[in-house]
């Protein structure tokens, strides 16, 4: 199964011009003052239904789509113009490919809630068209190290809170129509931050297989 992550980061919470353009990977929410120990405080459950609905502005998870069209949705959010592919030097949104199918399935957590793990993207590699900042930005990043193997839980939201609700969970009726519409996904980061309690909030380029650059015309 493929999915799709569009993000122009017009806010630029996320850093998502340095960390595509220095291959540093996708950073979630999170990253912007969140607090790390959130997602066992307040569960599996809430911490889905609130970052679909009615949002998370911390949230530990990034929004995929099984849907392409809708990603680009979600690139283009309310500038009211068109994506125009485009190249290194000058974009504003990227779209993020990820094919599970090339991922290693470890094991299955519930319905609809799968762990995966890959290989960090090497020093070598490359999802875009090769730049000074991308092959010095891997090389920073394997300094005195190998590749590690990366984890993520990969949750079909719509999927997931259907079967819970079967079961008589009580679930929050508009976060299921939203995952229903966007044809949703979250992934979650399973790796633990350095030195510090809690997950990280970075989404490796080891699993993805493709990155478009798109300008907003």
């Amino acid at each position: 199964m493929k999915l799709w992550r569009g993000d122009s980061d017009s806010r630029n919470v996320r850093q998502l011009k340095m960390t595509v353009e220095r291959a540093a990977g996708l950073l979630s929410n999170m990253t912007n003052s969140g607090n790390p120990l959130a997602l066992a405080q307040q569960g599996f459950l809430s911490s889905i239904q609130q970052h679909v609905s009615p949002g998370w502005s911390h949230t530990h998870f990034l929004s995929f789509s099984k849907s392409k069209t809708v990603a680009e949705g979600f690139a283009i959010g309310h500038s009211g113009k068109s994506l125009h592919l485009s190249n290194e030097q000058r974009w504003d949104a990227a779209i993020v490919e990820i094919d599970l199918n090339g991922l290693s399935f470890i094991s299955n957590y519930s319905v609809g809630m799968d762990h995966y793990s890959f290989m960090e993207l090497g020093p070598q590699q490359s999802l875009i068209q090769l730049s000074l900042a991308w092959i010095l930005g891997r090389r920073l990043m394997f300094q005195g190290r190998n590749p590690a193997t990366r984890n993520i839980l990969v949750v079909d939201v719509h999927q997931h809170l259907s079967h819970l609700q079967s079961q008589g969970t009580q679930v929050n009726p508009q976060a299921l129509a939203n995952a229903h519409r966007d044809q949703e996904v979250l992934i979650l980061p399973l790796d633990p931050l350095p030195g510090v309690v809690g997950l990280t909030g970075l989404l490796d380029f080891g699993c993805a297989t493709k990155i478009e650059l798109y300008e907003l015309v």
